[in-house]
């Protein structure tokens, strides 16, 4: 038979046992959405979102609850990858010429911009319509193919001049 001292050490040691059960899930489940986003991660670069990409290997590469040898090899591809998400600089020109603003820009329907500011915004490669909505109602398009590794391309539009 075991010693009252015996049963109370088997009382105190069995919430870390529970414990260590209990954190040890964890980090099997944080591996496992490590590889899952690392995967993912390299399948959108294969069908080309990027950003996409990006996002995924941003966060298996600074999640410190994944591994150490898959956050260096996600932090070593998302560098790999900057280097070819293309970015572009979209600007807008009223009919005097002037730098607008405050300009709303889509592409197809989906808003990627809310304002013009000068910084560079990175898309997927690929063909886009854009379509920019000046604070007048006034809108103007243009058709643009992004190419893969092509960095801070200026995209404008003008307004017609008016006439005099």
């Amino acid at each position: 038979m075991s010693s009252p001292t015996g049963r109370s050490l088997v009382r105190s040691l069995a919430p870390l046992a529970l414990l260590s059960l209990l954190t040890a899930a964890p980090a099997l489940a944080d591996t496992k959405s490590c590889v899952a986003a690392h995967a993912s991660a390299q399948r959108e670069t294969k069908a080309g979102h990027l950003t996409e990409a990006a996002k995924l290997y941003t966060s298996c590469g600074s999640d410190l609850s994944c591994p150490e040898q898959l956050r260096s090899e996600c932090a070593e591809l998302l560098d790999k990858l900057r280097a070819t998400v293309p970015s572009i600089i979209l600007s807008a020109k009223d009919e005097n010429g002037a730098d607008v603003t405050a300009v709303k820009v889509y592409s197809g329907e989906t808003r990627i911009s809310d304002g013009l500011d000068g910084r560079a915004l990175e898309l997927d490669p690929g063909k886009y319509h854009l379509r920019f909505v000046l604070p007048s109602g006034l809108e103007l398009t243009s058709d643009v193919l992004v190419r893969e590794g092509e960095k801070n391309r200026l995209v404008e539009v003008k307004a017609p001049e008016k006439a005099k």
